[in-house]
């Protein structure tokens, strides 16, 4: 469990981290184990509605089709109710450059 309002801090970081190394950085799957709490999906949808700044990837919906094998309805209703979980992000390292980023994250 995280202390309270360090969640979404947390996330840019990983979010920094992941860019840095050249990847993506993106939500667990909603449908996968129930992974995503209430606050989980509260910082999704921040970052997709709010969050311009940011690199975005939107997933297809025959992407998530292909990578999930799940054609269903539910999938389909997912995708289209809840589209902030089928993005990934990338985030330009403000925070790992900063003065404290440098001195207490390696």
């Amino acid at each position: 469990m995280v202390h309270q309002g360090y969640g979404p801090l947390l996330y840019d970081v990983a979010m920094e981290i992941a860019t840095k190394n050249g990847d993506w950085f993106k939500s667990t799957e909603p449908w996968f184990y129930g992974a995503n709490s209430e606050d989980s999906e509260n910082i999704w949808k921040y970052y997709y509605f709010k969050r311009k700044e940011l690199k975005r990837f939107q997933f297809s919906f025959e992407a998530v089709q292909f990578i999930m094998g799940n054609t269903g309805k539910y999938l389909k209703k997912l995708y289209k109710e809840q589209p902030w979980f089928f993005v990934a992000y990338q985030k330009e390292p403000l925070i790992l450059n900063s003065d404290i980023g440098k001195e207490k994250i390696r």
